[in-house]
């Protein structure tokens, strides 16, 4: 039966980017990231620093939409949704040239690590736990809109997204 909540999905695409849940080797290898912490509205200075350390991820659905898949009433629901992955880098430093060739390799070696976890299936079926995420196929496609980082030297940190969809069924009951 297919869970009645997103909450499976959310805990699985958490255990992707933090324990180094998956099938070897299309996994992200466990204390590459943290979610602990997200960068917008917070003081840099009160934040600790092993906070500082890792990059910092955070997932936001930005849409889930019925695709009609079943004439209505069913007992099941299949929508189509739409995840972005923020991924923001701290840099104590004004980005000098050398720093900046080595975030940006870091970057391009994170983006291929998060899209080979997210789009490999099965990966993203169950949770450690053993509960079904509802996701078809078990994964997420990424889009083919442009990745972008940017730096933003107030903060000193250097942020992009990457976008994901896939087809979600939930039970009514």
């Amino acid at each position: 039966m297919a869970p009645t909540t997103t909450d499976a999905l959310f805990t699985r695409i958490g255990e992707m980017f933090i324990s180094g849940s998956g099938t070897a080797p299309y996994q992200i290898p466990a204390g590459t990231f943290s979610m602990e912490w997200y960068w917008e509205g917070r003081q840099l200075d009160s934040l600790a620093t092993h906070a500082l350390t890792k990059p910092q991820v955070k997932v936001t659905l930005l849409r889930m939409t019925d695709s009609r898949a079943w004439p209505k009433p069913s007992d099941q629901t299949m929508y189509r949704v739409e995840f972005e992955v923020n991924v923001v880098y701290f840099t104590d430093s004004k980005l000098l040239k050398s720093v900046r060739t080595n975030l940006a390799k870091q970057i391009g070696t994170d983006i291929h690590l998060i899209s080979k976890a997210l789009q490999h299936p099965g990966n993203l079926t169950q949770t450690d736990a053993g509960a079904d995420t509802g996701l078809a196929g078990g994964l997420l496609q990424m889009s083919d809109e442009p990745v972008a980082f940017e730096f933003d030297p107030d903060a000193s940190v250097v942020q992009g997204e990457l976008t994901f969809t896939g087809w979600l069924v939930l039970s009514n009951a």
